[in-house]
């Protein structure tokens, strides 16, 4: 019969060994993880990036409606930002209140390519345009970062603004 006292001596405890296959599996795991979830992330700030351009294209196109006055969106890719324009009487104009302020695309983001075209088929640079009677430029905006692509395109018929994933892989069906 063993006395109380030997009882008391045989705890359980973690060998070193086992602390050590412990460390070694999770240092692993960190290893494979963190690097995907960084690239997670990357994709999710363009992904959002792309998502806010299609909803403010979309903002103009819907106050140039409701208010009855041509609506713009401007890029400068140099700066890698764009904004909201106003045609009034005393010429274009930033949209009053934050919406005019200028957008900026996150680090790492780009314009890759701006093709807009005029209402008449013509090509231009610097801005779609909407109308108060609906009609509007159309165009293609691609940007991209080190995770991707995403295209905004606005048809000229019906002025639809449709936001794609253009990474390759990807499934790259339009969303509305």
């Amino acid at each position: 019969m063993t006395s109380p006292i030997c009882q008391k001596s045989r705890r359980r405890a973690f060998t070193l060994l086992e602390m050590l296959l412990t460390v070694a599996v999770l240092a692993i795991l960190v290893a494979v993880v963190v690097p995907r979830a960084g690239r997670s992330f990357g994709r999710l700030a363009l992904r959002d990036a792309a998502e806010t351009l299609a909803t403010n294209v979309r903002f103009a196109q819907a106050t140039a409606i409701a208010r009855g006055s041509t609506m713009g969106v401007a890029f400068d890719t140099d700066a890698g930002t764009y904004r909201l324009e106003e045609w009034t009487g005393k010429g274009v104009q930033p949209v009053p209140g934050p919406m005019g302020e200028p957008f900026r695309l996150p680090a790492g983001v780009v314009f890759a390519d701006i093709q807009l075209r005029a209402e008449d088929g013509t090509t231009k640079v610097d801005s779609l345009t909407f109308y108060p009677d609906g009609r509007g430029s159309s165009g293609e905006i691609k940007i991209v970062g080190a995770e991707g692509a995403f295209g905004v395109s606005v048809t000229r018929a019906v002025g639809r603004v449709l936001l794609s994933d253009l990474t390759e892989g990807a499934n790259a069906g339009p969303k509305r």
